[in-house]
């Protein structure tokens, strides 16, 4: 009898140990040994990799996490990607729109030199052109030169208030000399009225600097330019 209960004894602890080993290797074993295999795809650099096991305990959590940061990480590096192609894109835009005032500036500069029969308002009007591309090719350089040292897209891009109507005024006297060379005709509706905006001066000037240049460049014969600048309240509208 003692015989047969030892038995039964044996045979019951080695069925519950059994049981309990499956368990374990359900719960226990298998999340681990997909956490192991993510963490090491992670690890080799593949941030899409998610985790795919569904638990309720500790090691559930545990995969959630991981996942989260994996996708965190993936995210970021699209966002640096971005961030560096347009960064990218922004130093040869401005490398071609360099182009356009050094062109200007020795052209009418080699004008000065050898044309010795120009009076002095014909003179002053060349300088005058110089002078103002000149300006145009150091706020471009100047771009180039923060361009090449900003890291990312978040960068803080200081804004001051600033009289829109004057600002655009003043862009658009440097171009009428290449405006009347280029047999382009130009309507420029600009309020007399202060309209103050918040506003970074030198990159809103390229920008629209860019617009007008390119029109000048690739626009076709007999071309007019119209431009006119509307107070909407809380926005200011300016159409090109």
């Amino acid at each position: 009898l003692y015989i047969y209960l030892l038995l039964f004894f044996v045979i019951s602890v080695l069925l519950v140990l059994i049981i309990y080993a499956k368990l374990t290797s359900k719960t226990l074993v298998r999340p681990i040994r997909k956490i192991l295999e993510g963490v090491k795809t992670i690890s080799d650099g593949d941030y899409t990799t998610k985790i795919n096991y569904k638990s309720r305990n500790e090691l559930g959590y545990l995969i959630e996490s991981i996942n989260q940061m994996s996708e965190k990480i993936q995210n970021e590096m699209e966002l640096r990607e971005k961030s560096e192609a347009n960064r990218k894109k922004l130093i040869l835009d401005i490398s071609h729109d360099l182009k356009t005032p050094l062109t200007n500036i020795l052209g009418y500069s080699e004008t000065l030199k050898h044309a010795k029969e120009l009076d002095a308002d014909l003179r002053t009007k060349y300088l005058d052109i110089i002078i103002s591309n000149s300006k145009k090719s150091n706020n471009l350089i100047q771009d180039l030169f923060e361009l090449s040292h900003m890291e990312n897209s978040n960068s803080d891009i200081n804004l001051e208030d600033r009289d829109f109507s004057e600002f655009v005024r003043e862009i658009l006297v440097s171009y009428i000399p290449e405006l009347d060379d280029n047999n382009i005709s130009y309507d420029f509706d600009i309020p007399d009225k202060e309209i103050l905006v918040k506003m970074n001066p030198q990159k809103l000037e390229r920008a629209i600097n860019n617009i007008i240049n390119n029109s000048i460049k690739y626009g076709e014969k007999n071309m007019s330019l119209k431009l006119s600048l509307k107070d909407l309240g809380n926005n200011a509208f300016l159409t090109i």
